[in-house]
């Protein structure tokens, strides 16, 4: 397995040079001892020493004590080599290989994902809605409370099936064009039905995100994916932040936004874009300010995750798709 993982693609052989030029100020000047701490992985220490993380499986070849990239733990000794080294000795081990490894992004590290929601073309309808709590007089309910549902004629569910709560928040502009380009949907909780009361389903509201409402709307429960293949693409792509999950504040890692370009694009979930900004005087170069990667896909829309910002972002701002 270690041959087939651990060999990178020739690929990264022709792309090599094109890192040194970025890289080669990166990275400890004699070898160090780095030792891991709770939620490290190999991707992250390679963009932390290295302004890389892509040199992760050339980092894992030089720790041949790591059976397993993706699994390594706290207290464990990672050896780091000065940037030359690292690159220098890899090359000389590569050879071609027909399984492509690809870094894993561990979703579970970041909580917005598990209500990230989406822009959706048209309207969900949902397959039932929220009419009411067991406890008269309230207009907001929170996790552990009872509640009523109703479901669409046709939608037969059953008890012990669990259910997202979801709400539209209204219709999405963009940015610089002001046309409209979805409407934003949000996920507000999730409840498991209980039991059948005079044609109405009672449940209780297993986790709230916010105070769910009369009116929000269901769909069935898709457990959250763990892990997410990290993927580069294979031809230019620009797309547009035009939302973001939360409004009116300027974005940071780990927060969720959603773009202009979906499926029919060629967007991937686990796709890497690079957020880019023109220089602030004309002379200058553009620079990024920021790395997304994609965490669900639409038609012509997508949402993706805030992995690191070396500035605020904000809705407008412009992404371009890591390239292979």
């Amino acid at each position: 397995m270690r041959k087939a993982v651990a060999v990178l693609i020739a690929v990264l052989v022709g792309v090599l040079s094109l890192w040194l030029v970025e890289a080669s100020s990166e990275g400890p000047t004699a070898k160090e001892v780095y030792t891991v701490v709770k939620g490290d992985t190999l991707w992250d220490i390679s963009e932390e020493f290295y302004g890389d993380p892509f040199l992760w499986p050339l980092l894992w070849q030089q720790n041949q004590q790591i059976s397993n990239p993706h699994l390594i733990y706290p207290g464990d000794r990672i050896y780091l080599y000065p940037y030359e080294v690292l690159v220098e000795e890899g090359k000389e081990e590569l050879k071609v290989s027909e399984e492509r490894p690809k870094p894993l992004l561990k979703l579970a590290r970041y909580p917005e994902v598990l209500f990230a929601g989406f822009l959706a073309d048209e309207p969900p309808q949902g397959v039932g809605e929220v009419i009411g709590a067991q406890e008269d007089g309230k207009d907001h309910f929170v996790e552990g409370d009872f509640l009523y549902l109703s479901f669409r004629e046709g939608v037969e569910p059953v008890a012990g099936e669990t259910f997202t709560i979801l709400r539209v928040k209204g219709a999405v502009r963009h940015p610089l064009t002001g046309e409209q380009v979805g409407y934003k949907v949000a996920v507000i909780g999730r409840a498991v039905l209980l039991e059948q009361v005079e044609g109405v389903w009672r449940a209780e509201a297993l986790l709230s995100y916010e105070p769910i409402q009369r009116g929000d709307l269901l769909l069935p429960y898709l457990p959250s994916l763990e892990e997410l293949p990290l993927l580069k693409a294979s031809r230019p792509l620009e797309v547009r932040l035009v939302a973001s999950r939360k409004e009116g504040h300027l974005l940071g890692e780990g927060e969720v936004v959603y773009l202009d370009k979906g499926e029919e694009d060629g967007v991937k979930p686990g796709l890497l874009l690079e957020v880019v900004r023109e220089g602030t005087e004309a002379a200058l170069p553009t620079k990024k300010v920021g790395r997304l990667a994609v965490i669900s896909t639409r038609k012509q829309t997508s949402t993706a995750l805030i992995l690191s910002s070396r500035e605020p972002l904000k809705v407008g701002d412009r992404a371009e798709a890591v390239i292979e």
